[in-house]
């Protein structure tokens, strides 16, 4: 299925995103974006909200244990899980978190969303 056209504040939200350079420690390359899978197939991405800025090696050129799309079980050991990963983009954007997309997102999975990250209100 066709995603639909992105809006003009997800457009911004991704520029904010993608300036941001790649949240890996240390790494200060420049980024693309990153659809994390939680709660989804697949095929499915989270919605551009919930999105994380990685650079082309540790996103999906670096090999195992280097990018993400390589060995995501190791990768997250070294580097960080999603979520965790999620949580620091939105402090450093000075953002609420959790974002009501990721609420929502894990309430329809019915997933306990304290299990995945503590709840900061």
């Amino acid at each position: 299925m066709k995603r639909a056209p992105r809006s003009e504040s997800d457009k911004e939200w991704i520029s904010r995103i993608v300036s941001l350079g790649c949240i890996v420690a240390g790494c200060g390359r420049a980024a693309c974006v990153h659809h994390p899978r939680f709660g989804q197939g697949k095929s499915q991405r989270a919605p551009d909200r919930l999105v994380l800025p990685l650079c082309p090696r540790h996103h999906q050129h670096g090999g195992f244990g280097i990018a993400l799309h390589a060995g995501q079980k190791t990768w997250e050991k070294t580097f960080g899980t999603e979520l965790e990963l999620l949580e620091m983009v939105y402090a450093m954007l000075g953002e609420k978190y959790p974002p009501q997309e990721l609420v929502s997102l894990i309430e329809r999975q019915k997933i306990g969303y304290r299990i995945l990250f503590s709840v900061k209100t």
